[in-house]
């Protein structure tokens, strides 16, 4: 399926109006079961770092590649710190996928972005005009990211999903805003709890300990805790590995999924690539630093859920 350039699509998905469509959504569990996908492609389009331009960015052919090999049969990606998100469309996603963002006027923003397969289709949040949440942008959007978020329609026209895709401000001293941010995100999705819509939210939230942070608990407990205080029907979905990033001189869990609670996980959060492994595999994916050069510091997550 040949797709369109994002950037045209998503101005027609912005200027669809919904006011005469009827929010029709299961009223018993679909049954149909996903796979999704967070994946932080470091500074995609400037061949990996802030410095970087378009000429350095050689990684496309790997990440087509290593998505097509790894992640066959993947309903949802959620993406995050993609400099050239058309170039991400047309040079490395799977084309039988739709993809969904927004824009911004700094030139080395640092884009969300989801992808879904063509059997489902995105769907707007009555109400909503531009599937983010602005609020998110705690200090502008030229400088950190909204969230982006969508409805999820299957074949028979139901809503079956919302999808919210997040990179939560970095760096240990940034925890209050990363709090300000999800209390940003429970606020959007509290009045939402009524349609028992199961929800997703992924992607970067740039977690640390406590340890690191310098407060009372983790990030990630913090996180849940926010959404907790806030009524928002949601807990994070537990991840037995110890990192989900790794870089030459680091390693972390910054990359998860919180998962409401009408939602069943049939495979629960794996980790893929390098991260946590002890093998050097030089010169190929198992590689850290083969992997570090040609795909990204982090490494994808992934979950399987059933509606």
């Amino acid at each position: 399926m040949k797709k369109c350039s994002l950037l045209l699509w998503v101005v027609l998905f912005s200027c669809t109006t919904f006011a005469d469509q009827t929010f029709k959504t299961t009223t018993t569990r679909s049954g149909e079961t996903l796979k999704l996908v967070t994946f932080n492609i470091r500074f995609f389009g400037l061949g990996g770092s802030m410095g970087g331009d378009a000429q350095q960015e050689t990684r496309d052919k790997h990440l087509k590649n290593y998505l097509a090999s790894e992640f066959s049969g993947t309903d949802v990606f959620l993406f995050q710190e993609i400099i050239d998100v058309n170039r991400l469309v047309n040079n490395v996603v799977p084309r039988d996928m739709n993809c969904l963002s927004y824009n911004s006027q700094n030139e080395k923003h640092q884009y969300v972005v989801i992808c879904i397969t063509s059997k489902y289709k995105f769907y707007k949040e009555p109400g909503d005009r531009d599937n983010v949440i602005d609020e998110v942008s705690i200090d502008g959007l030229n400088k950190s990211r909204p969230a982006v978020h969508t409805l999820v329609k299957n074949s028979k026209g139901e809503v079956i999903l919302r999808l919210v895709g997040v990179h939560l401000k970095a760096f240990p001293s940034e925890y209050a805003t990363r709090l300000k941010q999800v209390d940003a995100i429970a606020e959007f999705l509290k009045p939402l709890e009524k349609r028992a819509v199961p929800t997703v939210v992924a992607g970067d939230f740039n977690t640390f300990d406590a340890k690191s942070t310098g407060q009372r608990a983790d990030d990630n407990v913090m996180i849940s805790n926010v959404f907790r205080q806030k009524k928002v029907n949601l807990v994070e979905s537990p991840n037995i590995y110890d990192y989900t990033f790794r870089s030459p001189s680091h390693r972390n869990k910054l990359d998860r999924f919180w998962l409401s609670k009408n939602i069943k996980t049939v495979r629960p959060p794996k980790v893929h690539g390098p991260c946590n492994d002890i093998r050097s595999g030089k010169g190929s994916l198992a590689d850290p630093q083969y992997f570090y050069d040609n795909i990204s510091d982090h490494c994808p997550v992934s979950v399987t859920i059933q509606l």
